[in-house]
């Protein structure tokens, strides 16, 4: 809730002049789609998922603190505030490296005229949200995930990016029509060139066009570098050996994709159909929005229902005995183990797992 409730706000500033936002139904129904969309049941429902439910938090209550800051005739407290959130960001996840380049670019496509303005009465502020890489460096030298990521871990980077440039399309399409849920997705490396390079081109065309919005228009171009910069860090060029797809990356970025399919919906709908400007949609294209939600009401809710009955639990604790539970080992996924036995030709799974935890063995 406090979430959406920050989008809501965020959203609010962002589009306060677009002509068929003026009595708010465009905001509405992007965070509507979105809190109800079947991608984000599993951040909800796992508690070990809930990394990005924090993520998403501390970067939008820091985005949100920055723009109160802007606005505001005293914004050294909002922008002190803002900064401490970024940094609390920094603890949870490493995709949080893009939140002060997030809240940069935000500042220059909606609030600042030129980028002299921004570095010449705000550089203290940008420079205290750089010094928060400084924990997020702590946190990865610490070695949490290094069996799990990095470059000597039996992946190398270029079969990384091209096996993810097919999850990065799959997500896209997810997002739009959701299909097949799943907590493990059993997905296999590309062998030949026309399993990944006609995905890489659509990206490759996706990424030109949010540079060249950037510097022509950037406040349309946002959307596209919250897409890119968040999913970065995990679906580029550093291998993740245990997960490489995770419907839960997409928290965030769904938000940016919904709010491009919305642009382009309501520019379509202001520029082709006879409509008065500030009307927002017919009432034909509202009983569209309707069911769309409540389509996509009914699968999150069915693959909730399907949560509770295969761990047999109900969202409910008021009278429970509270029991901790030691963690059991990770299954071996499909991918990690079919890329190492084709390079180190070796049949037993348990020795291929075994091969992948030691580092710098020069396989």
């Amino acid at each position: 809730l406090t979430i959406s409730l920050l989008l809501m706000m965020i959203l609010n500033h962002a589009l306060r002049g677009l002509a068929w936002n003026r009595k708010g139904w465009f905001i509405a129904a992007v965070v509507l789609i979105w809190t109800v969309h079947p991608m984000l049941v599993d951040a909800v429902s796992y508690i070990t998922q809930r990394t990005e439910l924090m993520l998403a938090l501390f970067l939008l209550l820091s985005l949100w603190l920055a723009i109160r800051g802007w606005l505001s005739s005293r914004p050294y407290a909002w922008l002190l505030a803002s900064v401490a959130a970024c940094a609390f960001g920094m603890v949870t996840k490493e995709n949080m490296v893009a939140a002060p380049l997030l809240i940069l670019l935000y500042h220059r496509a909606f609030v600042a005229k030129s980028w002299s303005e921004i570095f010449k009465r705000y550089w203290p502020f940008y420079a205290a949200l750089a010094a928060t890489w400084i924990i997020l460096a702590i946190n990865v030298s610490a070695g949490h995930r290094s069996l799990s990521v990095g470059f000597d871990l039996g992946i190398r980077w270029w079969e990384y990016f091209r096996l993810e440039c097919k999850v990065l399309i799959w997500y896209l399409s997810m997002a739009i029509f959701p299909r097949h849920f799943s907590i493990h997705h059993e997905i296999f490396p590309p062998t030949h060139w026309w399993e990944y390079v006609p995905q890489l081109l659509v990206l490759c065309t996706m990424l030109a066009t949010t540079l060249w919005a950037l510097q022509r228009h950037p406040k349309w171009a946002f959307p596209g570098v919250v897409f890119f910069l968040i999913l970065g860090p995990s679906s580029s060029f550093v291998p993740i050996t245990t997960e490489p797809m995770a419907e839960r990356r997409m928290y965030l970025p769904l938000l940016a994709v919904l709010v491009i399919l919305g642009l382009g919906v309501g520019w379509l709908l202001h520029r082709f159909m006879s409509q008065r400007i500030g009307s927002g949609p017919g009432v034909g294209w509202k009983k569209i929005l309707l069911v769309y939600f409540f389509a996509l009401f009914f699968l999150a809710m069915k693959r909730q229902i399907k949560h509770m009955i295969k761990h047999k639990y109900v969202p409910f604790s008021f009278g429970k005995k509270v029991s901790i539970l030691l963690p059991t080992p990770t299954p071996p996924h499909t991918f990690l183990l079919q890329t190492l036995q084709k390079r180190t030709r070796l049949t037993d799974p348990l020795v291929t797992l075994g091969s992948c935890g030691r580092r710098n063995t020069g396989r």
